[in-house]
């Protein structure tokens, strides 16, 4: 009967040992981070400084925004959900009075000449374009001109207005300037 008691008390006494190891584990594990500086590379903060220079103020642009949150996989569909749950695009361009998403900019650099990064890069093209959700692929530069990129982004969007995803009923341009 004893020995029953001793090996309850026992197993209590490494329950509540493993309960405090894990908790100081967990708090452990969250102080060993630090914050990443800054949000964007170098080049992509070069590419954000102009960027914010050609959109008129109905726009705005989000860097780094989770795939996942432009592009809903279907109802129940585990695995398209885990094809894009860890990818992100550079910048979300969005309504400001809306949040309604307008587009999205790709940056590529040199890496996007790597095999994987090519199948990446055509799978996300596919999904947005069958989504509906226009993409405009910029090549990265040391120098960008505003008015070109103002230009290739309106170009982007009215693409998708012209094909009726986003038509206004006034029948304006989707990129307007103040």
């Amino acid at each position: 009967m004893y020995i029953w008691l001793i090996l309850a008390g026992i197993v209590a006494i490494l329950k509540i040992l493993d309960v405090l190891l894990v908790k100081s584990k967990k708090r452990r594990d969250a102080r060993s981070y630090t914050s990443a500086g800054n949000l964007l590379t170098p080049a992509e903060q070069n590419f954000w400084l102009v960027l914010k220079q050609a959109l008129p103020p109905s726009v705005m642009a989000c860097p780094k925004v989770r795939l996942i949150d432009v592009l809903q996989p279907g109802k129940g569909d585990h695995s398209a959900r885990q094809l894009v749950l860890r990818k992100h695009l550079d910048f979300v361009l969005m309504d400001v009075m809306t949040s309604r998403i307008l587009g999205a900019i790709e940056l590529d650099d040199s890496s996007h000449r790597r095999r994987d990064r090519i199948e990446r890069d055509q799978f996300v093209d596919a999904a947005m374009s069958f989504a509906g959700v226009p993409l405009l692929r910029v090549t990265c530069a040391r120098s960008y001109d505003a008015k070109v990129l103002r230009g290739q982004i309106e170009s982007t969007l009215n693409r998708k207005q012209e094909r009726g995803f986003l038509g206004s009923k006034s029948g304006k341009s989707l990129v307007e300037h103040a």
